[in-house]
């Protein structure tokens, strides 16, 4: 039985995962470990996922909260900045997202959209805290849009992904842009168009970007043949990335990502996962920017039940993904690794024993190596294990100082507690346990102190359990 870590975003699912390489999702003997990144509401949830993925930035990217497409095309922008896309209210930076940035470290922001979208008090704020802010807007979202993609520094004759951005119906207007982030992890610019018009400042934008490849997410449905023709007549190659719903044009989209043809380097391609909402854009809309930063595909799914196509696209390509980034999995090959080192510095070849000791080097060295290999960490992968693994360690200690601090009012060791409390003195008597006399009147005290203890016990066992370590060996790999 394998047991895969799955984090959860908001009501919905975001879920950013490393899939194992065998059999997935749905098998009578699989078990799904579900983890809820949540808040109380999209502010809040946008922030939750910075503070689980991000230990640190030096940019933030804002985007207001009662909207989404300013944020959109904001996805590419924040991956160029290893960034996260936090979201505000257009007239006050909200105290959790003040808090978040401080927590960041961050020096830079960007705003998405005009006074309109986030007004001059929110860019006073972030400049009051030091932050160096800039802005970034247009006219419309359109225009928006084409203000972020030039800021992307994106090169001529490169790619530019065009998807729809409006639409009578709000809910069709922002899935297939949210997917297209599948194809702009490099910072290729992300445009939005209505279904049978391309806007003026789209048009401008392409002119200005001059690509030699225009890709559009999505059906005919969602952006039409006249617009098609429009982008094709400015003599780039079109070409188009889309299903027959909005979860499979996410799929179409992921597929694209994952695509190991031509010059592409195998190292290069995502092997993360992350689910997100096709129902509802708030909690969508933080987890664009994880993609570069994982990096990940990004894939929609319902929010009650998973849709067949999807079932289908992860039992088909659960062999692509790894658990790269789980870290219990990468505790255990850090031990492992650590172990092989401590034995290979005593096998030395001498001149009495060189060919026993070189063959064993040989061994440990290819061990090692196809453990290196089946890790494949990057810079912010170890840095998501080094913070989860400082949170162990952490939540531990917590439970330590309360078993001390009841011990400390208690006047005995937890283990002698539980004797007094197993041998209660009888009325009006005391009985003398480890050098202590107790009365009948201390036992409710010490019954209280004794459930604090065992509830913080617990707290220990399901941190061990989460990490797949003791106690012991927690501390031994932070402390190295």
């Amino acid at each position: 039985m394998h047991n895969r870590p799955f984090a959860v975003l908001g009501v919905v699912l975001l879920l950013v995962v490393g899939l194992l390489g065998t059999p997935v999702l749905g098998q009578p003997d699989e078990t799904v470990t579900l983890q809820r990144v949540a808040a109380g509401d999209r502010i809040g949830t946008a922030v939750a996922v910075s503070q689980r993925f991000f230990p640190t930035a030096d940019h933030v990217v804002l985007a207001r909260a009662d909207g989404f497409a300013d944020a959109l095309a904001g996805s590419p922008l924040a991956g160029l900045h290893d960034a996260p896309v936090l979201l505000t209210a257009p007239n006050a930076l909200p105290t959790v997202v003040a808090e978040e940035i401080t927590r960041l470290g961050a020096t830079a922001a960007t705003i998405l959209g005009g006074e309109a979208a986030i007004g001059e008090a929110v860019a006073d704020q972030l400049a009051d805290a030091g932050l160096v802010v800039e802005r970034l807007s247009g006219a419309d979202r359109f225009a928006t849009a084409a203000a972020v993609a030039g800021a992307g520094g994106a090169a001529a004759g490169g790619r530019v992904i065009v998807a729809l951005g409006s639409h009578p119906d709000p809910d069709r207007a922002w899935p297939d842009a949210l997917s297209a982030a599948n194809l702009a992890v490099d910072g290729t610019p992300v445009l939005l168009t209505a279904p049978d018009l391309l806007p003026q400042a789209t048009r401008d934008a392409i002119t200005a970007l001059a690509p030699s490849e225009i890709v559009i997410v999505g059906g005919e449905l969602a952006v039409g043949p006249v617009v098609e023709a429009e982008l094709a007549s400015t003599g780039a190659t079109v070409t188009r990335v889309a299903g027959d719903s909005r979860y499979t044009t996410a799929l179409a989209a992921a597929d694209e990502a994952l695509d190991t043809s031509g010059t592409r380097q195998s190292t290069s391609v995502p092997r993360t996962v992350v689910f997100t909402t096709a129902e509802a854009y708030p909690d969508a809309l933080a987890s664009g920017a994880l993609l570069p930063y994982l990096p990940a595909v990004l894939v929609l799914v319902p929010t009650e039940t998973l849709d067949e196509s999807v079932r289908q696209w992860l039992q088909e390509r659960a062999g692509e993904f790894d658990e790269a980034w789980h870290t219990e999995r990468v505790l255990k090959m850090v031990e492992k690794l650590k172990r092989w080192q401590r034995e290979k510095t005593k096998l030395s070849p001498t001149a009495t024993d060189r060919r026993k000791n070189a063959d064993r080097l040989a061994t440990i060295a290819g061990d090692m190596f196809e453990v290196l290999s089946d890790l494949r960490l990057n810079k912010k992968q170890i840095d998501l294990v080094v913070e989860k693994l400082k949170d162990y360690v952490q939540r531990i200690e917590k439970c330590e100082r309360e078993i001390g601090l009841c011990e400390s009012r208690a006047g005995i060791e937890a283990s002698d507690l539980r004797k007094v409390l197993r041998k209660k003195p009888a009325p009006g008597t005391k009985e003398e346990i480890t050098g202590k006399r107790f009365s009948e009147s201390d036992i409710a005290e010490l019954e209280d102190l004794d459930a604090l203890i065992k509830q913080a016990q617990k707290r220990v066992k399901r941190v061990e359990e989460e990490a797949i370590q003791t106690v012991g060996e927690l501390r031994s790999t932070h402390e190295q």
